[in-house]
Protein backbone atom coordinates (compact mmCIF):
# COMPACT_ATOMS: atom_id res chain seq x y z
CA UNK A 1 0.00 0.00 0.00
CA UNK A 2 2.87 2.81 1.02
CA UNK A 3 4.26 1.62 -2.19
CA UNK A 4 1.12 2.98 -4.43
CA UNK A 5 0.63 6.20 -1.83
CA UNK A 6 4.77 6.39 -3.48
CA UNK A 7 4.15 6.27 -6.63
CA UNK A 8 0.57 8.65 -7.26
CA UNK A 9 2.78 11.69 -4.56
CA UNK A 10 5.74 11.09 -7.67
CA UNK A 11 3.23 11.21 -10.10
CA UNK A 12 1.51 14.41 -8.64
CA UNK A 13 4.67 16.69 -8.05
CA UNK A 14 6.64 15.21 -10.67
CA UNK A 15 8.61 18.66 -11.76
CA UNK A 16 9.61 19.38 -7.77
CA UNK A 17 13.02 17.68 -7.20
CA UNK A 18 12.40 16.77 -3.67
CA UNK A 19 9.19 14.89 -4.35
CA UNK A 20 11.19 12.84 -6.98
CA UNK A 21 13.43 12.14 -3.93
CA UNK A 22 10.93 11.61 -1.72
CA UNK A 23 9.52 9.39 -3.76
CA UNK A 24 13.24 7.40 -4.19
CA UNK A 25 13.29 6.73 -0.81
CA UNK A 26 9.41 5.82 -0.30
CA UNK A 27 10.12 2.84 -2.54
CA UNK A 28 13.44 1.93 -0.97
CA UNK A 29 11.50 1.92 2.20
CA UNK A 30 8.43 0.12 0.60
CA UNK A 31 10.88 -2.44 -0.68
CA UNK A 32 12.65 -3.12 2.36
CA UNK A 33 9.19 -3.38 4.29
CA UNK A 34 7.75 -6.10 1.51
CA UNK A 35 11.09 -7.59 2.35
CA UNK A 36 11.35 -7.68 5.76
CA UNK A 37 7.51 -8.83 6.01
CA UNK A 38 7.95 -11.13 3.55
CA UNK A 39 9.14 -13.95 5.77
CA UNK A 40 11.47 -16.72 4.89
CA UNK A 41 11.77 -17.82 1.33
CA UNK A 42 9.11 -21.02 0.00
CA UNK A 43 12.35 -22.41 -1.20
CA UNK A 44 11.93 -21.94 -5.38
CA UNK A 45 13.34 -24.73 -7.23
CA UNK A 46 15.92 -22.18 -9.20
CA UNK A 47 17.88 -19.57 -7.95
CA UNK A 48 18.76 -16.93 -10.85
CA UNK A 49 19.46 -14.21 -8.82
CA UNK A 50 23.32 -14.82 -8.67
CA UNK A 51 23.60 -14.98 -12.31
CA UNK A 52 21.72 -12.05 -13.20
CA UNK A 53 24.01 -10.25 -11.13
CA UNK A 54 26.97 -11.56 -12.53
CA UNK A 55 26.05 -11.61 -16.21
CA UNK A 56 23.85 -8.56 -16.44
CA UNK A 57 25.96 -5.99 -16.88
CA UNK A 58 27.91 -7.25 -19.78
CA UNK A 59 24.43 -8.21 -21.32
CA UNK A 60 23.58 -4.53 -21.26
CA UNK A 61 26.76 -3.43 -22.90
CA UNK A 62 26.72 -6.18 -25.30
CA UNK A 63 23.44 -4.74 -25.71
CA UNK A 64 24.48 -0.90 -26.24
CA UNK A 65 27.44 -2.29 -28.16
CA UNK A 66 25.49 -3.76 -30.92
CA UNK A 67 22.88 -0.74 -30.81
CA UNK A 68 25.53 1.54 -31.51
CA UNK A 69 26.56 -0.71 -34.20
CA UNK A 70 23.63 -1.00 -36.04
CA UNK A 71 21.29 1.44 -35.07
CA UNK A 72 23.83 4.37 -34.23
CA UNK A 73 21.82 5.36 -31.19
CA UNK A 74 21.95 4.56 -27.55
CA UNK A 75 18.28 3.06 -26.27
CA UNK A 76 16.55 4.59 -23.34
CA UNK A 77 17.34 3.05 -19.69
CA UNK A 78 13.37 1.37 -19.83
CA UNK A 79 14.16 -0.08 -22.78
CA UNK A 80 17.77 -1.18 -22.54
CA UNK A 81 16.48 -3.05 -19.49
CA UNK A 82 13.32 -4.46 -21.16
CA UNK A 83 15.66 -5.74 -24.49
CA UNK A 84 18.45 -7.60 -22.26
CA UNK A 85 15.73 -8.72 -19.48
CA UNK A 86 14.61 -12.06 -21.81
CA UNK A 87 18.27 -12.70 -22.72
CA UNK A 88 19.32 -12.43 -19.15
CA UNK A 89 16.91 -14.73 -17.68
CA UNK A 90 17.87 -17.17 -20.00
CA UNK A 91 21.65 -16.80 -19.51
CA UNK A 92 21.22 -16.77 -15.74
CA UNK A 93 18.73 -20.07 -15.91
CA UNK A 94 22.00 -21.73 -18.00
CA UNK A 95 24.49 -20.66 -15.43
CA UNK A 96 21.80 -22.36 -12.49
CA UNK A 97 21.31 -25.69 -14.12
CA UNK A 98 24.65 -25.65 -15.67
CA UNK A 99 27.03 -23.75 -13.36
CA UNK A 100 25.58 -22.98 -10.01
CA UNK A 101 23.49 -26.30 -8.80
CA UNK A 102 26.02 -28.56 -9.76
CA UNK A 103 28.71 -27.13 -7.89
CA UNK A 104 26.49 -26.80 -4.96
CA UNK A 105 25.77 -30.92 -4.80
CA UNK A 106 29.70 -30.98 -5.29
CA UNK A 107 30.45 -28.80 -2.41
CA UNK A 108 27.76 -31.13 -0.38
CA UNK A 109 29.23 -34.36 -1.46
CA UNK A 110 32.36 -33.35 -0.60
CA UNK A 111 31.61 -32.14 2.94
CA UNK A 112 29.85 -35.01 3.86
CA UNK A 113 32.73 -37.09 2.75
CA UNK A 114 35.12 -35.15 4.68
CA UNK A 115 32.79 -35.70 7.74
CA UNK A 116 32.28 -39.37 7.70
CA UNK A 117 36.23 -39.23 7.35
CA UNK A 118 36.94 -36.95 10.49
CA UNK A 119 34.35 -39.00 11.95
CA UNK A 120 36.38 -42.20 11.51
CA UNK A 121 39.75 -40.59 12.89
CA UNK A 122 37.76 -39.69 16.02
CA UNK A 123 36.51 -42.94 16.64
CA UNK A 124 40.33 -44.14 15.91
CA UNK A 125 39.66 -46.11 12.55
Amino acid sequence: MLLWVAIGVGQAFASDLVAIYGLIVALSYSVLCIAYLGGRSKGLPVDLSYGVYIYGWPLQQLTVFVCLTYFSSIPEPLTLFLIVLPALLVVALASWVLIERPAIGFGHRYASAFAAKRCRQAEGG
